[in-house]
């Protein structure tokens, strides 16, 4: 390849990389705007408000709704149970299977939680609640 066409081709990687970083940006605006109004809830108070007297270990619990939220690419902390993956945790519209392919990750490859890849039984799984009694162990 001609020095031009290095040169051309370099161009074009740069300006596609800043597509991306806009494209991101973008996206996680649109799905920030899904929890706009919440208010931020540490582990400690998530666990205490929805599922204290579960019988479910809260370090479980809680690093499942984290999980979640780094693999969805939201702010963990403003998650609920009652979330649902085809509402608020659902692809950004017009960005799913380009930038927004993280639910579709998940349920073909799982969740990473402390560490350890654990698969889900999408059959039974409709909100963040289900995800959360599914893997997260008894205390």
């Amino acid at each position: 390849m001609s020095a031009i066409g290095w040169a051309v081709a370099a161009i074009l990687a740069g300006v596609a990389g800043v597509a991306a970083r806009i494209g991101t940006r973008e996206m996680r605006r649109i799905k920030g705007s899904r929890f706009a109004g919440r208010q931020a809830m540490d582990g400690v108070q998530f666990f205490e408000v929805f599922y204290k007297g579960s019988g479910l270990d809260p370090k479980q619990v809680v690093a499942v709704r984290d999980a979640v939220g780094r693999a969805l690419e939201v702010p963990a902390d403003l998650l609920r149970p009652d979330d649902r993956f085809e509402a608020e945790l659902a692809p950004t519209e017009g960005w799913e299977g380009w930038w927004d392919e993280n639910l579709a990750v998940m349920r073909e490859m799982g969740l990473v939680v402390a560490g350890a890849r654990r698969k889900l039984d999408w059959k039974r799984i409709m909100t963040l609640d289900d995800v959360i009694r599914q893997l997260a162990l008894p205390s």
